[in-house]
């Protein structure tokens, strides 16, 4: 149904379940699409390349995806490739995202330098000490920690 509408700028879906979002949803949408919002949702699978656009804008592309419960097993690990568009993907209270899986978000990240995730999460967790790596040090400043400190802090990720 998204890939017929044309000219769409923003799309914003709330309480509705998805099985899945398919393969290219959004792709013939093009330059048009700025914004996608998805909250309280419950989301069945994501396919790879299921935010891809056909285009190669400058502009980002905003994803928020907001209070939505996603099974990110399996088939998922490339849910949020895009295509060449840069991409602000903001998480926000998501069950899925129990802590940022490298595989998943450090792919997404590697995609597009100008690729970036805005999120709260746990900066004790050991599992998300990778984002503090060299190669994706300017992509983080939108981590939010838990503990109110800054994601650079020394006094985060202690013993990882």
């Amino acid at each position: 149904m998204v890939n017929s509408l044309k000219n769409l700028e923003s799309f914003s879906s709330n309480w509705i379940n998805y099985p899945k979002i398919p393969e290219n949803v959004f792709k013939s949408v093009g330059s048009t699409l700025r914004y996608v919002e998805i909250i309280n949702a419950t989301i069945g699978t994501i396919d790879c390349n299921a935010f891809v656009l056909n285009d190669t804008m400058d502009y980002n592309l905003r994803i928020v995806c907001q209070e939505n419960d996603i099974d990110m097993s399996g088939e998922n690990k490339c849910a949020f490739t895009t295509g060449k568009r840069p991409v602000s993907l903001v998480l926000i209270d998501n069950k899925a995202f129990e802590y940022m899986d490298e595989s998943i978000i450090g792919t997404f990240l590697k995609q597009n330098q100008l690729n970036e995730v805005i999120t709260q999460i746990d900066c004790n967790d050991c599992r998300n000490v990778w984002l503090k790596g060299q190669e994706f040090e300017t992509r983080a400043d939108g981590m939010i920690c838990e503990n109110a400190k800054y994601f650079f802090d020394q006094d985060n990720f202690i013993g990882c």
